[in-house]
């Protein structure tokens, strides 16, 4: 059943959703005196409802473009992956208990994190350049310094274990 909410008329659900007496839209009413039955059904928008007015919401992102916070990070990421594996060796080489070895491992696996994320962000930043040559350089400089802890492990694993044996 349906009622109309301007006159309370009710109609069956063959009648359409519009009373024909004052043009007021249908609700449908419950028979079974559930009050969840009365909740209104889904409706088709009226015409012009999804488009904003012309002014407003003006919200543009801008996903690597004219933003230098990709670049950014990827240099950053590659300052931290080069300056890891130096303090690990330095807390190694000096290490007279077992929280301190621990502790320059979980810089050695935090500077291969650091090191693939630099690369990473590296190419995406300076393939995003666009012809910026900041963002571009920084991009370069990140991806070169991600790439430098892996031979700073090569020559650690040279030096801790003898040629032959890196890790």
């Amino acid at each position: 059943m349906k009622r109309c909410p301007t006159c309370q008329q009710t109609f069956p659900d063959t009648v359409g959703d519009i009373c024909p007496n004052d043009a007021a839209s249908l609700a449908y009413v419950s028979e079974t005196g559930n009050p969840y039955d009365n909740q209104p059904r889904w409706q088709q928008p009226p015409a012009g409802w999804a488009t904003p007015p012309q002014g407003q919401f003006n919200y543009k992102p801008s996903l690597g473009v004219g933003s230098s916070s990709l670049s950014t990070t990827a240099l950053i990421c590659g300052i931290c992956a080069t300056f890891f594996p130096l303090m690990a060796y330095a807390l190694a080489s000096s290490a007279r208990d077992y929280a301190t070895i621990k502790l320059a491992v979980i810089l050695m696996y935090l500077t291969i994190i650091m090191g693939l994320t630099a690369i990473n962000l590296g190419i995406v930043a300076a393939s995003l350049a666009n012809g910026d040559s900041a963002r571009k350089t920084k991009g370069i400089i990140g991806l070169c310094l991600g790439i430098l802890p892996f031979f700073i492990f090569m020559m650690l694993g040279l030096s801790f274990n003898g040629p032959g044996r890196l890790f």
